[in-house]
């Protein structure tokens, strides 16, 4: 099972491609631009390590699979206070990151920022794997293989 490229991306704001806004220059000229300002640092730096990481250097032709996981920071009030300051408390163990930043728009910003350096259009995904998680590191962790190659790794763990 080959994968083109595993990378991580350290964040401590995860930015979503969702909204965008529009305007006009003085000029006269249209622009569109992300509403968050958080999206295109995000996005440059998923660019870097992708680059970094991807040594191939030609965009990858055939159907791909993506393993993405995004690393959250646990808010505050799953730590103990006092004397039990920095002890995560028990009932803390089984939380899930709920809250935004928003699954999908995640992997949305993620797949554009991959456009035009691992593949040609994200439309060339194909099957994705993905989640929300708390970690001591804040980012995403990124694998990419071929789609035959993902496919059977789905599979192996949906039998766990």
């Amino acid at each position: 099972m080959a994968k083109i490229v595993e990378f991580f991306v350290p964040g401590k704001r995860i930015a979503t491609a969702g909204s965008k806004v529009s305007g006009v220059t003085q000029d006269g000229r249209r622009f569109y631009r992300h509403a968050s300002k958080f999206t295109k640092p995000w996005m440059d730096s998923v660019k870097f390590f992708a680059i970094k990481a991807y040594q191939r250097g030609i965009i990858h032709p055939g159907p791909l699979g993506l393993i993405i996981w995004f690393y959250l920071t646990r808010p505050k009030h799953h730590y103990g206070t006092g004397r039990n300051e920095g002890v995560l408390k028990e009932w803390a163990l089984q939380m899930q990151p709920t809250g935004k930043p928003d699954l999908s728009k995640c992997v949305r910003a993620l797949e554009d920022a991959l456009t035009g350096i691992i593949w040609k259009d994200d439309s060339q995904v194909v099957y994705i794997q993905t989640g929300k998680l708390y970690g001591d590191k804040t980012g995403a962790h990124v694998e990419i293989m071929d789609a035959p190659d993902i496919k059977e790794i789905i599979a192996e763990r949906a039998k766990k």
